[in-house]
């Protein structure tokens, strides 16, 4: 007979909460562990995170940018090993990327200027004092009036109320009019002054650094953002005068900066159904070392218990990459080792979105800092790692936007992720890689002969070289074959590269950036006239603008008017700052890049005859002519010392038929008026003037 074993009421306890922990899932730990705060963020990151794989928008960021860098997939180029062809890349995407993303910063970042600008709005608004001031003068004008009536009254005259009311309302036009140009110019020097205070807060924070990396990015990946303002921290150099020696020395000080920092397309993850940066949450993926963590200690909005709790877990036994996310592609596309991604590093997500106040009530919130209602909604930044929230806070900005700026060089609507150079041309970068892999495996073919050797007759084996003797007997002669037999196959390498070609013009139109933008100056047809030339020209500019278009209005604009907001909120005299207005330059500066370009081109169809240029000179001639080719965007290396003169000796006779006097020769047999007059009659041989035969199509 067994015994029964008997146990305390506190064993039995004990034995079931050790069981539930055997049988409880790992995932139900972790909520447990969890604030319901950390788990809100959890979920929206592995919605986010899902949606970014599953939609093939990662691996769209994985396969442009392997485009760019002119590599084939893994997969792909066993496949190409193993059929032994040649691995030849052709680097179309790049070639286009890098010609766009140098027009693009040609326009937008030109030396000595600022992409954007401040000006007041057309019609200020009056401040309030200033329409206390316009009543009180009309006031008085009102009583200066009243006094003149009763004096006229005394001698018989009068003036009707009409009049009256006739001459105050021009007067208080008078008086709007004038104060509106005081106001206008008092505007004006506000937006100078927040100019020049904004440049300053740019060029520390490495505003331009971002905008010229995420220039890069728009022709290489879907979308493209750059973060800030984020103000952070920095140590700064500091000149101050010695109270000892009476001279400067340097110091290091900590100061309080707008950072800006472009953003890599891997390490976003916007809300599934997001169409901008402010639709929905967003979610930044960051690096941080260990001393940076540390550092975010007392400093506003961070968790000192939590940092020290994720300190203390890195130290024990290491945080890794507890996100999941595999970026073993990335680490090869960066010049990376696998392993050195996240070596040293933690891992956490910065969250911006929407939070229920109970969950930040909980978290350690309190009313005074802004959560009033534990039912409503409010519009948080936290960053988490792994279950820990060592920051939150609600979003400094009153509009709820994120300090994030997004473009994309198409602009799909409704999507937050547009299109770029590299997703336009995937398949025609494929198409002529398969060509060119097959011309040269042709090209190496059809080489030389493949040989069939009879090993009977010949059983020597090695290599065929010139001149070489084979020795035979009556015995080996006796065979009907031959000793060896030679089969030449057919070259198409001509076919092939007529394919090429073909896919290249198709590769200038589907991208709108022409070969000639990026050195090719083969051009032909209406490219070989001066006006074929900015006709081409201003069509491929459209592409180019289109993209500066979305880089004004998706980078530049919302990223100067955080900053200039902020300034406002912090500034000690508000009221002081009159209605301003944000501006981008990009698209300006391209109208009046077209415009000098009809200019330029007006002025040389003028001047390209032989009394213009010995008017004006070969000298001016041939710098006029320069300036208008660079400013087409054409790469053309400094023209030789050019004899104009003798040019045109050479082309007159090419334009006017036999037995009819050449312009030259007018010129030379007449005075300058005469020739003016032969001009003006258009009776420069058959082909007319010089001006009309250019604009007619012919060669300039």
């Amino acid at each position: 007979m067994a015994l029964i074993e008997m146990k305390s009421a506190g064993e039995v306890l004990h034995e079931k909460k050790i069981r539930k922990e055997k049988e409880t899932p790992q995932s139900e730990k972790m909520e447990e562990l969890t604030s319901k705060l950390a788990q809100h963020i959890l979920d929206e990151w592995e919605d986010a995170k899902s949606h970014k794989i599953s939609s093939g928008i990662e691996q769209r960021i994985i396969d442009n940018l392997r485009m760019f860098r002119c590599e084939y997939s893994p997969d792909k180029l066993a496949k190409i090993k193993s059929l032994r062809m040649s691995e030849t890349y052709v680097p179309v995407v790049n070639m286009k990327c890098r010609a766009g993303e140098a027009a693009t910063k040609e326009i937008v970042l030109q030396p000595g200027e600022i992409p954007w600008g401040i000006e007041p709005t057309p019609i200020p608004t009056l401040p309030p004092e200033v329409d206390e001031k316009i009543k009180s003068q009309l006031s008085q004008l009102f009583s200066s009036m009243m006094d003149a009536q009763t004096q006229l009254a005394l001698v018989g005259g009068q003036m009707s109320m009409d009049q009256i009311q006739e001459k105050m309302s021009d007067f208080k036009d008078s008086l709007k009019v004038y104060y509106r140009k005081m106001v206008m110019k008092k505007a004006k020097e506000a937006a100078k002054l927040q100019t020049d205070k904004m440049q300053d807060q740019f060029v520390e924070g490495g505003f331009y650094e971002a905008l010229e990396s995420c220039i890069h990015d728009l022709f290489i990946f879907p979308t493209t953002v750059l973060k800030g303002p984020s103000y952070r921290k920095e140590k700064r150099y500091k000149r101050d005068i010695d109270p000892v020696t009476g001279k400067y020395k340097f110091g290091v000080v900590d100061r309080i900066i707008p950072m800006y920092q472009r953003v890599s397309p891997f390490d976003i993850y916007p809300s599934p159904n997001s169409t901008g940066p402010n639709d929905g949450s967003f979610i930044e993926r960051i690096k941080l070392r260990p001393k940076d963590l540390h550092d975010l200690i007392e400093v506003n909005g961070f968790n000192e218990d939590e940092i020290r709790e994720v300190i203390d877990e890195y130290d024990s036994d290491g945080l890794g990459d507890w996100t999941t996310i595999s970026e073993q592609s990335r680490s090869e596309l960066e010049d990376k080792l696998p392993g050195d991604m996240n070596k040293n590093m933690i891992i956490a997500l910065e969250y911006w979105g929407q939070v229920k106040g109970e969950l930040l009530l909980e978290w350690g919130l309190t009313k005074e800092q802004g959560v009033e209602d534990k039912d409503d909604f409010y519009n948080i930044c936290a960053w988490l790692i792994d279950k820990h929230v060592i920051k939150a806070m609600l979003n400094p900005d009153p509009l709820g936007n994120k300090p994030y700026s997004c473009a994309s060089w198409i602009v799909i609507p409704d999507s937050f992720w547009g299109m770029c150079v590299a997703d336009v041309l995937e398949t025609t970068q494929n198409d002529i890689n398969a060509f060119s892999r097959a011309n040269v495996t042709n090209g190496v073919f059809s080489s030389g002969p493949m040989t069939e050797q009879n090993i009977d007759r010949i059983p020597e084996r090695g290599t065929l070289v010139p001149m070489k003797v084979f020795y035979a007997t009556q015995d080996m002669m006796s065979a009907n074959a031959p000793a060896l037999r030679f089969y030449q196959p057919q070259s198409v390498v001509d076919r092939n590269i007529m394919a090429i070609n073909h896919l290249f013009k198709q590769a200038d139109d589907y991208s709108g950036i022409p070969s000639y933008m990026h050195g090719d100056m083969n051009v032909g047809g209406a490219g070989r006239t001066l006006g074929g030339i900015q006709m081409l020209t201003s069509n491929s500019d459209r592409g180019i603008k289109a993209a500066i278009s979305n880089v004004d209005k998706g980078l530049i604009v919302p990223t100067v008017e955080r900053q200039y907001y902020y300034n406002i909120e912090t500034d000690s005299t508000p009221d002081e700052i009159p209605d301003l207005r944000i501006f981008a330059k990009g698209t300006l500066k391209l109208a009046e890049k077209e415009v000098e370009i009809a200019r330029l081109t007006d002025i040389l169809r003028t001047i390209t005859n032989p009394y213009g240029i010995q008017m004006l000179g070969p000298q001016v001639w041939k710098e006029l002519f320069e300036k208008n080719i660079k400013l087409q965007g054409i790469e053309l290396e400094s023209l030789p010392d050019l004899d104009p003169m003798a040019m045109m000796q050479q082309m007159i006779p090419q334009m006017t038929p036999p037995n009819q006097g050449g312009a030259l020769q007018t010129m030379q047999q007449n005075s300058p008026e005469q020739y003016n007059a032969t001009v003006n009659a258009g009776n420069i041989g058959a082909g007319g003037t010089p001006e009309q035969n250019i604009q007619q199509g012919e060669p300039a």
